[in-house]
């Protein structure tokens, strides 16, 4: 009698033990302990916590982020640095936002409109009230796919 009684009462010790995310949720739990990381920004095959490069034309332009920094940079002007932040996810598009800066790319092939490369994502940068349209790609990569 005392054994199922025992058995019923560290069931219940240990489930109160159990950490909750707010809204009372359990949180994950992870085999070795440590904390469970999030699942990582990924949009038409490119890893977006990785280096990205941002390119468009009429007007010229290029954006280069990194976990380090955000830059815009065009022929007509000095480069302008940007407060980098992560992507939020939203399907098969992800958004970065940051002071006076949104970036939103989107898994869907597209041209330069110059060359006859072809990058993984489709890109709109704004800045204010300006738009840039244009195309990203991982930073490095050898080459867009063509």
């Amino acid at each position: 009698m005392l054994r199922p009684l025992a058995f019923c009462l560290s069931i219940v010790a240990l489930t109160a033990c159990a950490p909750e995310i707010p809204g009372g949720e359990p949180a994950p739990a992870s085999v070795s302990g440590a904390p469970v990381s999030e699942p990582a920004a990924i949009v038409g095959g490119v890893d977006l916590s990785k280096p990205l490069k941002f390119t468009g034309t009429e007007p010229f332009w290029s954006l280069s982020v990194s976990e380090d920094d955000i830059i815009l940079e065009r022929p007509d002007a000095a480069p302008r640095h940007f407060t980098p932040s992560p992507f939020h996810m939203d399907g098969q598009s992800a958004e970065l936002r940051s002071t006076d800066l949104s970036a939103v790319v989107t898994a869907k092939p597209c041209s330069d409109g110059m060359s006859d490369r072809a990058y993984p994502l489709t890109a709109e940068v704004r800045i204010g009230d300006v738009v840039y349209k244009g195309c990203a790609v991982a930073a490095g990569a050898a080459q867009p796919v063509t």
